[in-house]
């Protein structure tokens, strides 16, 4: 099955989310994904300044939180096949 790149989106935001409230770092080649690449780059910057123990940078990337680029709007779009 293919999922839409709106569903694709979501979940690989939601899955990056949920690895860093984890606690967990996520893998660089999770960021590398074809069509993923610019809806992950938030994430990935996230991901380095915590790999890094950088805490200017991640409070930089912290600071586009802000702007709104962690609430994605995702509801309704990973429902597959009206489950």
């Amino acid at each position: 099955m293919t999922l839409t790149l709106p569903v694709r989106v979501c979940v690989a935001v939601r899955r990056a989310q949920v690895r860093l409230l984890l606690g967990e770092v996520p893998e660089r080649s999770e960021f590398a994904v074809p069509g993923l690449v610019k809806p992950l780059r938030p994430y990935f910057e996230l991901t380095q300044a915590v790999r890094s123990g950088d805490l200017v940078a991640f409070g930089q990337v912290r600071q586009g939180a802000a702007r709104g680029w962690l609430n994605l709007e995702c509801h309704g779009r990973t429902r597959l096949g009206g489950v």
